[in-house]
């Protein structure tokens, strides 16, 4: 079963649960680790190798009307967190890890590639965190407009976009992206990739030797729940501003297979 970003409300706990949680709204954690993995042992329960992940084979996910998660996946949110905020903490929680691995501090220049959800939230998180400036490469129009809503200058490809960047945060995935990305960034700067894209990628080695740049991967996220779940609850985050459709749970085939042309992030509706 599909369906990784989801949340819900309590309907049944098991023995161990106080049913006082039953009726609570939650946003749910789909990464289920080993907690007594050497990686979830030193806090970074996201490298895992032996996690489990809801909607990945092995765990059903969220796209059924009732699911059993672990209670401790199940992080309650308060009443002004929509539903369909509460399905996109895990969205912004691949933003916040990408962020915190860019190291992103007051008045840094930051440079956004790819204006789907996870780099809107990207670039909100910028904001929040201080950054200067917010640049975001995006050829689509509408997704760019909304970009620029959020803060960022806007620039429809990478080569008219700004060098000289503090970091990079790359969330397309594309290839030739991944690779001039370097020379946007200032010696010493950081590269992040949050785009999976293709198993391999060219890489300029000379950019990255030369002028010290570190790259770093985002692998899902760890202990960012509760920080999220504030963000939005304060209004820091707009993540119902990215909705561009919803579906009840009967029409759901269509959003695989009738994406619309201005879409940034559907929603389903399962009950």
């Amino acid at each position: 079963m599909l369906g990784h970003e989801f949340g819900g409300t309590i309907v049944s706990v098991g023995e161990a649960v106080s049913p006082q949680r039953i009726g609570d709204r939650v946003a749910v954690e789909p990464l289920v680790p080993d907690w007594t993995s050497r990686e979830a042992r030193s806090g970074r329960y996201n490298i895992d190798p032996s996690q489990k992940f809801f909607g990945v084979p092995g765990l059903d996910g969220g796209l059924q009307e009732f699911v059993s998660v672990p209670s401790e996946n199940a992080h309650s949110v308060p009443d002004n967190v929509s539903d369909d905020a509460s399905a996109m903490v895990e969205t912004v929680s691949v933003a916040l890890n990408g962020i915190e691995k860019a190291g992103v501090r007051l008045g840094d220049r930051v440079l956004v590639a790819g204006g789907g959800p996870v780099g809107l939230f990207v670039v909100q998180l910028c904001r929040l965190a201080g950054a200067s400036r917010i640049g975001l490469v995006e050829p689509q129009a509408f997704r760019g407009q909304r970009g620029a809503e959020l803060g960022a200058e806007v620039y429809s490809d990478l080569a008219s976009a700004p060098d000289d960047q503090d970091s990079f945060i790359e969330c397309t995935g594309i290839d030739s992206v991944r690779h001039d990305g370097f020379f946007h960034v200032r010696p010493g700067g950081r590269m992040v990739f949050i785009g999976v894209g293709s198993a391999s990628a060219s890489v300029p080695m000379s950019a990255v030797i030369e002028r010290e740049v570190t790259l770093h991967g985002v692998m899902r996220y760890a202990f960012t729940w509760p920080k999220v779940v504030e963000f939005i609850a304060s209004g820091g985050i707009d993540a119902d501003g990215l909705v561009s459709r919803s579906l009840a749970f009967a029409d759901a085939r269509l959003a695989w297979s009738e994406p619309q042309n201005d879409e940034i992030k559907t929603m389903i509706r399962v009950s």
